[in-house]
């Protein structure tokens, strides 16, 4: 006798099929998966009737699971790297701005001391909205960075560039 099912993985349908025995498991349904798919099993979730199928030792009986049943094979939540090498960026970003927010400070108080003219004001004035700016353009990139809800850290780690970002 002979098993079969569809397997819906990132949105296609995909007939999964092998020898069936009395004794068939979660693992030899995985296995056949990752060499139909070609995808390891870490990088989806198994479900059957919202029901995940993660026991891989227990049998398809265990499930209720027939031949002709639909299961779905939902994709692992996982940031994109790309998303990654911009929070990344944003983080060198923020050691050059407070870098920079140093050296203004260094010279402002120069500046006090020697009784500042207008121009070096000015000057200091033009410093002062390129950092501005710059931390403006910088939260605009935080703010596009998608993150999967499940990624706790790697959203937590946006929210403290967000709050280094903003001035208070």
């Amino acid at each position: 006798m002979y098993f079969y099912a569809i397997v819906f993985y990132d949105g296609t349908p995909n007939n999964i099929g092998f020898v069936q025995r009395a004794d068939a498991t979660v693992g030899d349904l995985h296995s056949e998966i990752e060499n139909k798919l070609n995808v390891n099993r870490s990088d989806y979730i198994l479900t059957f009737w919202d029901v995940k199928l993660d026991n891989e030792d227990a049998t398809l009986s265990d499930y209720n699971i027939t031949p002709g049943a639909i299961l779905l094979a939902a994709k692992k939540d996982c940031t994109d790297s790309n998303e990654i090498r911009k929070l990344d960026q944003l983080e060198d970003s923020i050691i050059s701005i407070q870098s920079k927010l140093a050296c203004l400070q260094i010279n402002s108080d120069f500046l006090s001391l020697i009784n500042s003219s207008p121009n070096a004001v000015a000057t200091q004035s033009k410093d002062l909205l390129k950092i501005s700016e710059n931390c403006m353009k910088n939260l605009e990139v935080a703010d596009s960075v998608i993150l999967p809800s499940s990624d706790y850290n790697q959203r937590k780690r946006r929210k403290q560039i967000v709050n280094s970002l903003n001035v208070r």
